[in-house]
């Protein structure tokens, strides 16, 4: 490059100061392209394979984890459904609580939003008109079942017998 510079017949000191900037802008671009280099050099020593693999069980942990939260989500729907149905049942005045359970069907009632359960309250009045003996307040005997003319007439006849008082 000085050799072409003197071929122009340029004076010296300006050779020089080309010259200087020549180097300047030369050093600039080799260190940049040394840059670009070892990030080559890093970018080819990264295996596609590997990282394939690793995406695949990233994914597959994703999966795991939303299915396990759906379950835990599910499982808690339960219990909230199952204590307020526990709840119901409890205040719902029955002498025998697990015997009105197998009564009431479950496939019925939902859980609202509000924690009230949908569906309980129908089923337990039908229950308390049909199957009056089995919550507080009915008579002992289970004789007076809902003003049931035939057990009114069974009674009327046992005290016309003198069997009950």
């Amino acid at each position: 490059m000085r050799k072409f510079l003197k071929g122009l017949d340029l004076p010296e000191d300006t050779i020089d100061a080309i010259m200087a900037e020549y180097g300047s802008k030369t050093t600039k671009l080799k260190e940049t392209n040394d840059a670009l280099n070892a990030q080559l050099k890093q970018i080819e020593s990264i295996d596609p394979k590997a990282l394939q693999d690793q995406i695949a069980q990233l994914t597959a942990d994703k999966d795991s984890a939303i299915q396990a939260n759906e379950q835990l989500t599910r499982q808690v729907e339960q219990m909230k459904f199952d204590n307020a149905f526990n709840l119901a049942l409890a205040k719902s005045g029955a002498k025998n609580e697990k015997a009105l359970m197998g009564m009431i069907d479950k496939s019925k009632i939902q859980l609202g939003e509000d924690g009230k359960l949908n569906g309980f309250d129908e089923q337990l009045n039908a229950l308390k008109t049909t199957d009056a003996y089995l919550f507080e307040g009915s008579e002992a005997s289970g004789l007076s079942h809902n003003d049931n003319p035939a057990i009114d007439d069974l009674t009327k006849y046992r005290k016309a017998m003198h069997l009950i008082k």
